[in-house]
């Protein structure tokens, strides 16, 4: 064999003679292989210089020499199992480190946030650090990493705490500690579900008012179903026994008496077949509901008292929880009046509204009412002396707030948009409006949350949102969705729900045609009486009068227990002594000279009105320049 010159990376070798062979080796066989010579030309692919521009150059990882992965299958499966056993030992070492007695969160927060505030560098140090070259860089990162992982340790307890506050987790009382395991919150209200009536037991057909005023459009009492009727010719709405399910007749009887549309109704508290009304003709009617339906093209219904105080559009009424025919009105006029609807006499009239008053709220014993208004305002009146007693800034949203007192407590629950247009749910205490014990920030959806209150049950709802209330918490308990949008919403008196069935409340959602049941249950197994979803309700006897409401006398409402069931009682007429309206008849002109007199008497009418509103302008301006100037000088 030829002696060898110089080899190539890629085995060739050169001889003495400029020859360019493969070296002899030895197969795996054993056997020999001869030296090859290499014709000329002949260029390995090793060897061959690519082209590369400098963009993928400079993309390319530094050709340094790194540890090569494991190629074979065991050391894949051996590097996947030291991988698993490193994950184990991190996540074991932080449950560990999770696991501390429940009393010595708070000093270990407070030892750490004490050790990352003690690391500092004196002026000494810095000296010492500048004529001294024992700190390393290694040193002050080591130094850094320790700070980070203290200020980490820090947000795991806080994160750990955080979690305890809302139920995420839960002690272990024998052992002290804090059990890593995620748990839902017990309650008995865990499993509740809501289920829509099937369609033949809905109401269809329902012309549901046009109207954008801010109402829930439906109320409901154990007997009747009222909605605000979408009519011409003035205002109207519908009074449906519960028992005629279905499709409603296009020719069902109206309670017409209102010459501007419906905007709001409720049903009398202790008189099932009483029903009140307000419109936008400033008017607030009441009336008597006849036992049954009647008959398609029967004659419309006519109110028994017209209550005339307000001087503009009446937006909502509410009956008294405990009094008996007890009622309040609000109004664009920005008052709120209560009225004593047998006597047909305005006893009390609340002011103090820079806006339009969105909604209204009796408390407990019916003392005090809360109101939301347009002015971002959340206010608690004192009923009987008139007077704002508490007052504070609520939602900052321009769109509307509502407002709910939570039964027997001192507590109030507002729902509301912020700046963001972001949907709010607040919890206040009712004593201090300095700022809500509780703030939820529900979604990013455009439609106003309506609250319904549960007082034996301490359940919140909120356009099928449930909460429980416990010692000054809101639990999120579930939600009940539906692909058909909501346009208002009413529940019915918990007195005639399903006991046998575990029925705790049922909801009646209005759709653009319809109105849906929704029923609620929670699941038990046993058949008896389960006390601990009923309590005593309300029993529908009032336990005032008017007279000794507004004489200053204070009653918690009287309850019954469901246990044997309830049944509804039956009509009572209501008869009201109120003033009947003169209706001021004009004549009809039927002659030339008669039409000439009424133009110019109409004519005389309308400039006399021009100048009364002329003046009335002239006398705000007045009074704004006054106010303009009392503040200036006390300023």
């Amino acid at each position: 064999m030829s002696s060898t010159k110089k080899a190539t990376p890629s085995g060739i070798v050169t001889t003495e003679a400029n020859e360019r062979v493969i070296p002899a080796s030895r197969r795996a066989d054993g056997s020999l292989r001869k030296e090859r010579r290499v014709r000329q030309g002949f260029v390995p692919q090793e060897d061959i210089i690519r082209y590369k521009n400098k963009f993928v150059a400079e993309r390319e990882p530094d050709p340094t020499p790194t540890v090569e992965p494991p190629k074979t299958k065991a050391q894949k499966k051996n590097a996947k199992r030291n991988a698993k056993k490193k994950d184990g030992v991190k996540v074991a070492e932080e449950e560990k480190e999770s696991e501390m007695p429940a009393n010595e969160i708070d000093q270990e927060i407070v030892n750490l946030q004490d050790k990352v505030s003690n690391i500092t560098i004196s002026s000494e140090d810095t000296q010492r650090f500048s004529d001294s070259t024992v700190i390393t860089i290694e040193q002050l990162e080591a130094t850094a990493k320790k700070i980070k992982a203290l200020e980490k340790k820090i947000r795991q307890i806080e994160r750990i705490k955080e979690k305890e506050a809302r139920g995420e987790y839960y002690i272990d009382f024998f052992q002290g500690k804090f059990a890593m395991s995620r748990f839902v919150r017990t309650s008995k209200f865990r499993h509740v579900f809501g289920t829509a009536a099937k369609y033949e037991n809905c109401f269809d057909n329902v012309k549901v008012s046009a109207n954008a005023w801010d109402t829930n459009l439906v109320k409901v009492n154990s007997i009747f179903v009222a909605i605000n009727w979408n009519a011409g010719g003035g205002g109207a709405f519908a009074v449906i026994p519960h028992k005629n399910v279905g499709k409603i007749s296009d020719g069902i009887p109206l309670y017409r008496g209102h010459t501007a549309p419906v905007l709001d109704t409720d049903f009398a508290t202790f008189n099932d077949y009483v029903i009140a009304s307000g419109s936008e003709d400033s008017k607030v009617m009441i009336w008597n509901i006849p036992e049954e339906l009647g008959e398609p093209e029967s004659p419309d219904i006519e109110p028994v008292a017209k209550l005339n105080g307000h001087g503009r559009k009446v937006g909502h009424v509410l009956f008294h929880p405990v009094a008996d025919n007890v009622l309040a009105s609000t109004s664009a006029d920005l008052t709120v009046k209560l009225w004593d609807i047998e006597k047909g006499q305005e006893k009390q009239t609340l002011q103090g509204f820079v806006d339009f008053i969105q909604s209204i709220s009796w408390n407990y014993n019916g003392s005090l009412l809360a109101t939301t208004c347009r002015d971002k305002k959340l206010r608690i009146f004192d009923v009987r002396s008139g007077n704002v007693i508490k007052e504070a800034a609520s939602h900052q949203g321009i769109k509307g707030s509502r407002v709910v007192w939570l039964g027997d407590t001192e507590r109030m629950v507002t729902t509301g948009f912020s700046k963001m247009s972001d949907r709010q749910l607040f919890l206040w205490d009712s004593s201090n409006l300095d700022k809500p014990l509780k703030s939820i920030m529900v979604d990013t959806s455009s439609g106003v949350l309506m609250p319904f209150y549960d007082n034996d049950l301490k359940i919140l709802d909120g356009n099928i949102r449930y909460y429980e209330f416990e010692n000054d918490e809101l639990f999120y308990l579930t939600e009940y969705k539906s692909s058909e949008p909501q346009r208002g919403m009413a529940f019915l008196p918990k007195r005639s729900v399903n006991v046998s069935e575990c029925e705790i409340d049922r909801a009646y959602k209005v759709s653009s045609n319809t109105i849906e049941p929704i029923s609620f249950v929670v699941p038990r197994r046993s058949d008896a009486f389960q006390s601990d979803l009923f309590p005593p309700t309300f029993s529908g006897e009032p336990a005032l009068s008017a007279d000794e409401y507004f004489s200053g006398k204070n009653a918690k409402p009287k309850t019954i227990s469901l246990e044997h069931g309830f049944q509804a009682k039956g009509k009572k007429e209501f008869v009201s002594s109120a003033p009947k309206e003169e209706e001021n008849v004009v004549p009809t002109p039927k002659t030339e000279k008669e039409y000439q007199d009424a133009y110019h008497q109409l004519r005389q009418e309308n400039d006399d009105l021009r100048n009364q509103l002329a003046q009335r302008d002239v006398t705000i301006r007045a009074l704004t320049i006054q106010l303009e100037q009392l503040k200036a000088g006390s300023s």
